[in-house]
């Protein structure tokens, strides 16, 4: 069995601190079998803002024996396409398993993309460089939020790390009537308000976001979130949000795109 927890937090960015770590792992080793795993995502563990700092699990007093830590250069380099990642498992039996299956599923990462990764890591420009990265993503944040809260029918909390944020548009969907738009569709076009809105903005207003549901359907119902990245130009996101605020009162806009539906048309 595998406990997974996502900490900087893609959807969220909520960070997580050391007191709650030191909570979920009480209730961990209270109860569950020792054999029992904790998949410890902290690709985005660079990524922080407003001078916190990251923590992990496995540094809770007998939490590194059940946790494995993934990882990755993905994130903290900036270097998506390099597609380098790793684990650090709790024993040497476990992560001789996980090699066995990563050489019969994937091959093995280009040795010039593992030679990247090495000077990556012990580069003296690499810490400089990250730390500017991260003042322009907090930069980024701080003016987004702003923008997004003053969107009437958004409100949104200010997230603590990687580069998202997760704005509440349940008033968007009230104000649109999108809620009660989307329990009269037949039942094979119903997937969730937000997706509808969703896919309104893309197709409608050209600003792509995900809704919550993208982000697994477990307790999702009812909840009217939305992902927005803030991993582009600032002029970009500006121009995002103005956007994304036409779409949030374009009442006959969206009639006429529930009217045709060009998500839901073949190719």
């Amino acid at each position: 069995k595998l406990i997974y927890i996502n900490y900087p937090s893609n959807p969220t960015g909520g960070v997580a601190s050391q007191s709650l770590l030191e909570e979920t792992a009480r209730i961990i080793l209270e109860r569950c079998q020792p054999d029992v795993r904790i998949y410890s995502d902290e690709i985005y563990e660079k990524i922080i803002f407003d001078g916190q700092q990251h923590h992990s699990i496995s540094s809770i007093p007998e939490m590194t024996e059940r946790t494995i830590i993934a990882s990755g250069f993905s994130k903290t380099y900036a270097w998506t396409g390099g597609r380098i990642g790793y684990a650090v498992f709790p024993t040497v039996e476990e992560a001789e398993v996980f090699k066995r299956l990563n050489i019969n599923y994937f091959s093995c990462v280009p040795p010039y993309n593992q030679e990247a990764a090495r000077v990556a890591l012990e580069s003296p420009l690499s810490k400089q460089s990250v730390k500017k990265m991260v003042e322009t993503f907090e930069s980024r944040r701080n003016l987004i939020l702003q923008q997004i809260n003053e969107i009437p029918g958004i409100s949104c909390q200010k997230p603590g790390g990687a580069f998202y944020l997760f704005p509440n548009i349940s008033g968007i969907c009230e104000n649109l009537g999108l809620i009660e738009k989307h329990h009269r569709l037949p039942a094979e076009e119903q997937s969730s308000p937000a997706n509808i809105f969703q896919m309104f903005a893309l197709y409608e207003h050209q600003i792509a976001v995900l809704d919550r549901k993208s982000f697994g359907k477990i307790g999702a119902d009812g909840k009217h979130f939305l992902r927005l990245s803030i991993a582009a130009e600032q002029s970009v996101l500006e121009e995002g949000i103005l956007r994304l605020k036409n779409a949030g009162e374009d009442t006959n806009g969206l009639d006429r795109f529930l009217q045709k539906r060009p998500d839901l048309t073949s190719a």
